[in-house]
Parts: C-alpha cells; sequence; structure tokens
C-alpha cells in the first residue's frame, strides 16, 4: 500500500442458520490444544527488533496439521483456521505486559479461512466445511461492500443463535489535508462544528442513555438481580440497548458531520486529540464519570475518520491543549465572566468556550510550527 492510499475497513454481521450441527465443542477442544502448546514451548518464540514476540507459522503448522487432520478430522481448511486462531490468542498473551493467567478458548467462536467461503449473497453463505448458512432477515450492509476485498471471518454462537461476522477492506486514496476546513468540537451535551462563519449544534446522546442507566439501577436496588434471571436477562437488554442506541447516534452524526462539510465545500476535517481524558475521568465523581463513558468522543471519532475517508475528506486530529481558554486572534488566556463564557482581557472578544475551540482548531491545525 503506497503513502497516499488508506484502507477503509467495515464488518458485516448476519444472522445465519447452518443446515447441519456445528460442534463448537470439538472446535475449542482443538484450538485450546494447540495454545497448551503453544504457551508451554516459550523456546521456540522470538523477540522482533520491536520487542514483540512472534513464532513461525510453518513450525507450528508441521507440529499439529496432520494431528488435527487426523484426530479431530478436521478439513484443510478447519486445520490451518484452528492453528491460526490458537496462534492469534497465543501471541496477544505474549505481548501483554499484564499477564494474567493462561488464556484459554470459552467463547463458541470459530475462525473461517478466506478460502473456506465460496460465495457470500443475501440468501445464504456458502462454505466448503459447514455447507450452507441460511441468511435470515435481509442484510442490506451487503450492498455497501459490494466490490470489497473479503477477510477471515467469524462464526459466533450466542445462546441458540448464530452470527457470521465477516470483515471487509477496500484501498481508497488518501485526501491531503488543507486549510479549506471544518472543525469538531466534542462535550457531554453538544458537538460543536463548523467553519470561521459558521456553527452548527447537535445535542449528544447521554441524558437519554443516563435515564436507561437510571432504570437498570432501580433494578439492581429493588431485586436481588444476580440470582433472579429475569432480571438479569432485562438488565443485560437494558445495557445492550444503551450500547446500540450510542453506536447508532455515533454513526449518523458522523454522518451529518460529514455531508456539512461537503455541503460547505470543505476537504478537511479537523478533530481534538483527546487521548489524555480517559485520565482526567479519575478525578471526577462517579455520576460525571459516566456521563464521559456515554459521551463516547471516541466512537464519534471514530466513525467521523471513517465516514470522511469514504467520501474523499480528510480528517486530521489535532492537540486541545488551550484551545478553549485562549483567544482565537491573539492567544491570550481568556477571563470566565459566566457559564461556559470567556472574554479576552486584551482584544474584548468573547464568546462560549465550544466556538473558541472551533476557532482555535482551524487556526492552529495546519499552521507551520514555530522555533
Amino acid at each position: 500500500m503506497s503513502p497516499d492510499e488508506g484502507a477503509l475497513t467495515r464488518t458485516i454481521v448476519l444472522k445465519v442458520s447452518p443446515e447441519g450441527d456445528i460442534n463448537f465443542s470439538k472446535w475449542k477442544t482443538a484450538v485450546n490444544l494447540v495454545l497448551k502448546w503453544l504457551l508451554k514451548n516459550k523456546d521456540k518464540w522470538n523477540k522482533s527488533k520491536k520487542g514483540e514476540y512472534t513464532i513461525s507459522l510453518n513450525a507450528v503448522h508441521q507440529t499439529w496439521y496432520k494431528e488435527l487432520r487426523e484426530k479431530f478430522n478436521f478439513t484443510s481448511y478447519q486445520a490451518i483456521a484452528c492453528i491460526r486462531q490458537a496462534l492469534a490468542i497465543a501471541k496477544s498473551y505474549m505481548n501483554n505486559l499484564n499477564k494474567g493467567r493462561e488464556p484459554r478458548l470459552r467463547k463458541n467462536v470459530i475462525w473461517l479461512k478466506i478460502d473456506d467461503i465460496k460465495d457470500v449473497n443475501k440468501e445464504y453463505v456458502e462454505t466448503s466445511s459447514y455447507g450452507k448458512l441460511v441468511v435470515e432477515g435481509y442484510p442490506a450492509t451487503l450492498d455497501e461492500v459490494a466490490g470489497w476485498k473479503r477477510g477471515e471471518a467469524r462464526l459466533v454462537k450466542r445462546g441458540e443463535e448464530y452470527y457470521l461476522h465477516i470483515p471487509f477492506e477496500k484501498k481508497i486514496e488518501l485526501s491531503r489535508p488543507s486549510n479549506n476546513a471544518i472543525a469538531v468540537d466534542i462535550n457531554i451535551k453538544e458537538v460543536v462544528y463548523g467553519d470561521r462563519s459558521l456553527e452548527r449544534r447537535d445535542k449528544t446522546a447521554v441524558e437519554k442513555l443516563m435515564k436507561k442507566k437510571g432504570y437498570v439501577s432501580t433494578l439492581q436496588k429493588k431485586y436481588p438481580w444476580r440470582s433472579l434471571k429475569r432480571v438479569l436477562f432485562r438488565i443485560r437488554a437494558i445495557n445492550k440497548n444503551i450500547h446500540n442506541a450510542l453506536v447508532d447516534w455515533a454513526r449518523k452524526e458522523a454522518l451529518q458531520i460529514v455531508n456539512y462539510a461537503k455541503k460547505l465545500g470543505k476537504d478537511t476535517i479537523i478533530l481534538e486529540d483527546l487521548d489524555g481524558l480517559n485520565k482526567k475521568q479519575l478525578e471526577l465523581n462517579k455520576s460525571w464519570r459516566e456521563r464521559f463513558q456515554y459521551m463516547a468522543y471516541k466512537t464519534l471519532q471514530h466513525w467521523i475518520s471513517w465516514e470522511a475517508l469514504k467520501q474523499g475528506i480528510a480528517a486530521v486530529k489535532v492537540p486541545a491543549y488551550y484551545t478553549s481558554t485562549h483567544c482565537p486572534y491573539d492567544g491570550e488566556g481568556m477571563v470566565e465572566i459566566g457559564h461556559r463564557l470567556y472574554k479576552c482581557p486584551k482584544c474584548g472578544f468573547q464568546a462560549d468556550r465550544d466556538s473558541i475551540a472551533r476557532l482555535n482548531l482551524l487556526g492552529g491545525a495546519l499552521a507551520p510550527p514555530t522555533a
């Protein structure tokens, strides 16, 4: 991949019904057998220059391929996928600085090699090892990845339901950032975005999600929920609904921001680099920590970057230090004169801190570094 190219990825989840029985128990036994051998034979691992532990796939293949074929009656595709799944788990453990107990595959997850899937359409998924997996419902998302490169799939069993996770990838030419941009400032209540003259404000989903979280807290206080299955299932369903609502809002908001940038004829979206925000949450009380959690700034920024890449718009992150409290015109520290309202003592400019951040992001994002 050239420096001017980027990869757009998307994972499609299909609810499927296999024609025959799939033995997840046998698969987990096989993966854990290979995994245990990988972790026991640490002398076969090598440390790269980057400090990462690696092991030769060929060496593992020579040791386990024949045994998996004969002992577990796996197909060639299944044996290779089993080795790769065990190797991925082992590599993750070996490169984890905070190692706990040795990992084991406990969830019902089966890897499918790329070549194992012969056809994917809206009616069924044809595989060599598991036959036809009939698709339930109408997967409209398949239209979005038509012509994209398909990756290794995962077959997951939850309860009595089966889900097939298929990753897709598409190479896209990267757009070069410019000063023809809009900036995006995210806070708990609003998402503020625009250029130097125009500004839009959209409400976040935080308060709605906090109400749902409050209902969960009420159930937990009212019932012995750990021992009552119906209450436990209800709590899990609400938490899943909160997560889905959060992701849905983030995707829709990201699409709205990117479309607004296109409407204004912009080719760049400037975001705040908020990587250090998690550490600051520890200083807050519980209610505000929960609000930060449902703010989901990383989820929103991920989907803004994803949608921007898809539509040929550059997305860049810049440091957020003092962008909300320094004057965007002369750089002076501003004085708070009201709730979230600041005024510059030098030039008299005043605005709320979100508008100030938007202007500072636009002014300093692509400026050349100073000595």
